[in-house]
């Protein structure tokens, strides 16, 4: 499985989808409630679970089959 640090895996999403962020949206991605932060974009789907000590990030094709295209485990910054 590939790294990604959190910085990466947001700018990631964000080229995916540009659309500004609001405080409820940075609390969610940062898995403040406990739940993984799902988030679309019109190609794909983003599923952050960071909430965890196994922080990954899994990107979905918006397709039939929503067909995995990538994991990652998401490693902290230091």
């Amino acid at each position: 499985m590939n790294e990604l640090t959190l910085t990466e895996a947001f700018e990631l999403y964000h080229a995916a989808n540009p659309r500004p962020f609001s405080e409820a949206d940075w609390m969610a991605f940062a898995g403040c409630d406990g739940e993984p932060y799902i988030a679309h974009s019109d190609d794909y789907t983003f599923i952050f679970d960071v909430g965890t000590e196994d922080a990954v990030l899994q990107v979905f094709r918006n397709d039939d089959e929503c067909t995995m295209v990538a994991n990652y485990r998401l490693v902290w910054e230091v």
